[in-house]
């Protein structure tokens, strides 16, 4: 019981001080929501005041997220999902770290009503019409 608790408490201090280092972490802010790629966890994590959002991001997401023009089309793709209420999927806190185990995600995430979405990245549609030609 005292390793579970001390364990929660590394979380939460980590949360606070968003150790890049430790955990893979790419941040943005966008449209009011904090976008967080988690590499080391393959997560991509969508949070506002009161919700968070969880993207499943395969290893491939890693070239992706680097590169800001896609890095904002999946944010914008993403919000319009959240606003028109899509593909989206309550989960318990519980639930989220079974499927991610991503402790950092589970503190902050705390006491947020948490979601996972049916998200998966495609190129714009203009880039493949482009190179096809």
């Amino acid at each position: 019981m005292r390793a579970l608790i001390a364990c929660t408490l590394l979380a939460l201090a980590c949360a606070q001080f968003k150790l890049p280092v430790w955990n893979g972490l790419h941040s943005d802010r966008h449209d009011g929501y904090i976008f967080e790629y988690h590499s080391r966890h393959n997560l991509f994590l969508v949070r506002d005041r009161s919700h968070c959002y969880l993207v499943d991001a395969p290893n491939a997401w890693d070239t992706v997220v680097a590169d800001k023009a896609k890095r904002n089309q999946i944010e914008d793709e993403i919000v319009k999902m959240i606003h028109d209420n899509q593909g989206t999927h309550r989960e318990s806190g519980l639930q989220a770290l079974g499927q991610f185990h991503d402790p950092l995600e589970a503190a902050e995430c705390i006491r947020k009503t948490v979601y996972t979405l049916d998200y998966k990245y495609q190129p714009a549609m203009a880039a493949t019409t482009a190179a096809s030609n």
